[in-house]
């Protein structure tokens, strides 16, 4: 998967974080928004965030919501996800998709709602 945005873990205060890929979206199936996340605050107790993918067709005059979702830590036992294929990953960083089709030639702008100071990298990647 080809990454549009890749922003290496730093820490973030608190509040909206605002992520915009530099080109416009290729001709593509879907794209993965992934929060790099240090293994501490994954499993902490009391984290959460909301992450919200947006579209621009008039080139980021206006944004319309596509998809979005509220993060919380696993907390001290963990999160083990199976994957499709059968086998696991222990404490996943979370990822969120939303469909391309038909947004060729938008931009693709995602949001990152802080409750707290969180350590976190950003990476925006799609799917051909």
């Amino acid at each position: 998967m080809p990454e549009v945005v890749n922003i290496v873990a730093t820490n973030m205060p608190a509040g909206e974080q605002v992520f915009t890929a530099p080109d416009p979206v290729p001709v593509a199936r879907v794209a993965t928004f992934e929060l790099v996340l240090r293994e501490q605050d994954k499993l902490a107790s009391g984290i959460s965030l909301t992450w919200e993918f947006y579209f621009s067709a008039d080139n980021g005059a206006s944004w319309q919501f596509a998809n979005g979702s509220t993060w919380h830590s696993y907390g001290p036992s963990g999160y083990t996800l199976t994957n499709m294929d059968g086998t696991t990953t222990v404490n996943p960083n979370p990822k969120l998709q939303v469909p391309l089709v038909s947004r060729a030639g938008q931009l693709l702008r995602c949001r990152l709602d802080l409750a707290q100071s969180l350590r976190v990298g950003v990476i925006i990647s799609v799917d051909q």
